[in-house]
């Protein structure tokens, strides 16, 4: 079965060792699922093959499969007319993940399909042993049928378009490795005419079939548009992958491996592509949306409650348990998430049981910090404010409210500052509970939101670069109320029990998730129409808790190492 993903009803077909493996592939729209279990080792040439069994979503497009171990190098192989195709050797040289996926050029359309993977075995032949070049052979077949094109152009008048039809069937590699030795290749074909290297380098980038992947001026990665330098980065806003309806609705659901069993608590997609990470101090992060990597930094009893970044560096909120056994304030950061440094305020204290969250603007650092209270100190909850340069930062306290007890801490940002609800006891002269909304802007300032005398158990989220409070309790009305800048607010729902934990804005759609289920929101709809029954359900087993967008899809993080990833 492939690593990382759910399906019902595949087929479980081991081959034996002494028989070619033929890998069954599906595609249903974009979706690419393997049909069956093959044992494949390292260093085959011409031997194992692929079969691709496409629906309507792909016909009239060329196909080709792309296939590597090394995102460096890419092998394509043009699929013939029954959708099968030999595994490259280079794509299978040494033991490890294969990945591969599809992608199909219809003159200035492309399709492309999801990204699998299988295991190759280490095999009698080490991967040093098998070139990841076509061989010179292959360059001369190539350019061979590239003269019987010439030639049929030249015996029946064929017309352009006609010509490119054709040339789009050759079973040609990576073209750009044939433009470079196709020179060579010429001569010691002898005799052949000049026509068909100026034809080839006027037609082969129209007919390649090989999309290409890089970096637009951003430095976000995305698709090449055949045929120009043009680049549609995966998060671009409002694209919609050929194949797929665009309606968030009608998604399908993937779980990926994520290398963890802790719960997530909050994901951001910075620096061109995802992270989150969990209550218990690790780090997930992917490149490519398809594998995932973990991190740990080594704090004693580490504990981690915000992640943002500021430009230059990933910044991670939370607490750890230092040298004197004290639960403290953490503030990392990080480039890599292979090496950590820790940020100290110099003039915090040992009593600040945890960082909340941090917000960078400006050069300038916002900290959420939650301090205990000793003898007759009571909790309060702070913010700091300074910058890395060492010196001292500004500290204020959220009004005068000073609280016996804080049970909870809770922030949620936008690009224009920051919400914040704690509650806890008062207990002079009489004890009872209280909780409080303050929000915050860019610069520190607070307005106070909500004093509630009682318990509404108030919850933030954000979607579209809007925060929004609701109560999760009957006694509130599970109002949902948006926080207007610079001084209003809006009740957007009510009646309602959404609970939601996060939001994204994907394809010009409001997505919002709960922890089971998630509700769309269309441009023109308005949240406060929508009722319960509108919950669309996709996570019956596991909670989920935050919600990010990466590579032109959604990807969902929850609890024990959930990751879902749209199709």
């Amino acid at each position: 079965m492939t690593e990382g993903r759910t399906n019902v009803g595949m087929a479980k077909n081991i081959r034996r060792w002494d028989s070619v493996a033929e890998i069954r592939i599906k595609l249903e729209g974009q979706l690419l699922t393997i049909q069956n279990q093959e044992i494949i080792a390292s260093g085959n040439v011409n031997y194992d093959t692929c079969i691709f069994a496409f629906d309507k979503a792909w016909e009239g497009f060329v196909k080709t499969a792309a296939f590597y171990q090394d995102k460096t190098k890419v092998q394509y192989a043009v699929l013939g007319s029954d959708g099968t195709c030999t595994i490259p050797a280079a794509a299978m040289a040494k033991e490890g993940n294969m990945y591969f996926g599809v992608f199909g050029v219809n003159g200035t359309k492309v399709i492309t399909s999801t990204v699998e993977r299988v295991y190759i075995r280490q095999g009698a032949i080490s991967g040093d042993t098998v070139s990841a070049e076509p061989g010179d052979d292959i360059f001369l077949a190539i350019v061979v049928q590239y003269q019987q094109v010439m030639e049929q152009m030249q015996a029946y008048d064929i017309k352009m378009d006609e010509f490119i039809g054709i040339m789009n069937g050759l079973n040609a590699y990576d073209v750009a490795d044939v433009m470079k030795r196709l020179t060579a290749a010429e001569e010691r074909l002898q005799g052949m005419d000049a026509v068909v290297e100026s034809t080839v380098k006027e037609e082969i980038t129209a007919v390649s079939g090989g999309l290409r992947f890089a970096q637009d001026g951003n430095g976000e990665w995305g698709y090449v548009v055949p045929g120009s330098g043009d680049v549609i980065p995966f998060s671009a806003q409002g694209y919609v992958k050929p194949g797929w309806d665009g309606e968030i609705e009608n998604t399908i659901w993937v779980q990926m491996p994520s290398g963890t069993y802790s719960n997530f608590i909050k994901a951001i997609c910075k620096n061109g592509y995802p992270v989150a990470i969990t209550a218990d101090g690790t780090v997930v992060y992917s490149f490519d949306g398809e594998s995932w990597e973990k991190s740990k930094p080594g704090y004693k009893d580490c504990t981690f409650t915000d992640i943002d970044w500021d430009g230059e560096r990933f910044l991670i909120t939370g607490s750890y348990v230092n040298e004197e056994s004290n639960t403290v304030g953490l503030l990392l950061a990080t480039e890599d998430f292979k090496e950590y440094t820790k940020i100290d305020i110099p003039n915090s204290e040992n009593t600040y049981a945890a960082y909340y969250a941090v917000y960078p603007v400006n050069g300038k650092y916002t900290v959420v910090a939650l301090r205990k209270g000793t003898g007759n100190n009571k909790d309060s909850v702070r913010i700091y404010i300074g910058d890395f340069s060492g010196g001292e930062w500004n500290e204020r306290v959220f009004g005068d409210n000073i609280l016996s007890a804080i049970y909870s801490v809770r922030v949620i940002k936008n690009s224009t500052g920051i919400l914040v609800y704690f509650n806890g006891r008062i207990s002079d002269p009489v004890s009872y509970y209280r909780e409080y909304i303050y929000g915050l802007n860019e610069v520190g300032d607070s307005r106070k939101l909500i004093e509630n005398v009682g318990n509404n158990e108030y919850s933030l989220f954000e979607c579209k670069d809007t925060v929004y409070y609701f109560s999760y309790k009957e006694s509130g009305n599970y109002q949902i109320t948006k926080v207007l800048d610079p001084t209003g607010t809006e009740v957007v729902s009510s009646g309602q029990n959404f609970a939601f934990v996060g939001g994204v804005y994907f394809n010009n759609q409001e997505v919002f998730i709960n922890a089971r289920s998630m509700l769309v929101v269309k441009t023109g709809e308005k949240m406060g129409d929508k009722t319960v029954d509108d919950l669309i359900e996709i996570s019956p087993e596991t909670a989920m808790s935050c919600i990010t967008k990466a590579f032109g899809r959604i990807y969902i993080f929850g609890n024990r190492g959930l990751i879902l990833k749209s199709s």
